[in-house]
């Protein structure tokens, strides 16, 4: 279930599982404690009950702390696991980051979701307070998601410009040689980092300018396994 700033995770039979076993600890301690207590010398029941109780909170929290940071108490009685980033999603469910990012972009248009850094500059909503886009993106992932790279030339050398073909958004869906952002438009890409175009270095992408126009297509941008940031 996706909200604004989390998305939950139903992990129903691992809560009961744990809260199950805990409850047979409990149980087991008392009933213990009733039983073979006051057979021991020098040991007082309480103890060993109070020792159960002790041992199962301890489980408890250990459960409480697999799987994300922060586990409140209301989401976890009722089953539910509140990911608030993407690697907390992944470790979760298992699925695999990339695939998550690329779910989130294709679908942006059809979500609540709001993000944040420190890679969520492709996501139109984003704010200091929201789920957390944490991994970087790889190219595939970008271009499944609905977003083209385009290598262009201008005048300070290579560049890129992303076009967002993702259905519902509002982002430029077509590009023309000797162009350049318009005044009050979104445009993301990459001009100034000739570093970027390395096989070792990130991709950043910042918004353009409307100073930093190209004057040539020279076509889609398809390195494997480059990383964007």
């Amino acid at each position: 279930m996706m909200e604004e700033k989390v998305i939950m995770v139903k992990r129903r039979r691992f809560v009961a599982t744990t809260m199950s076993g805990c409850g047979i600890l409990v149980v087991g301690g008392v009933v213990a404690a009733f039983l073979i207590g006051e057979r021991i010398a020098g040991v007082d029941p309480f103890n060993i009950a109070t020792f159960a109780w002790v041992l199962a909170g301890f489980v408890i929290l250990i459960a409480k702390s697999l799987f994300v940071r922060e586990w409140p108490w209301r989401d976890f009685l009722r089953g539910r696991v509140p990911c608030r980033s993407v690697s907390e999603l992944h470790t979760v469910t298992g699925v695999d980051e990339q695939d998550i990012m690329e779910y989130l972009l294709s679908k942006e248009s059809y979500t609540i979701l709001i993000t944040k850094g420190p890679y969520n500059r492709i996501f139109s909503r984003r704010s200091d307070d929201g789920f957390s886009i944490d991994v970087e993106m790889e190219l595939r992932t970008l271009v499944s998601g609905g977003i083209v790279v385009v290598q262009v030339a201008s005048h300070m050398g290579p560049a890129l410009v992303c076009l967002d073909i993702r259905r519902g958004m509002e982002g430029r869906t077509s590009i023309r040689h000797s162009d350049k952002p318009s005044k009050d438009e979104r445009l993301l890409g990459c001009f100034d980092f000739p570093e970027a175009f390395d096989e070792e270095h990130e991709v950043p992408l910042p918004t353009l300018t409307e100073s930093m126009a190209w004057t040539r297509i020279l076509g889609v941008y398809h390195p494997k396994g480059k990383k964007f940031r």
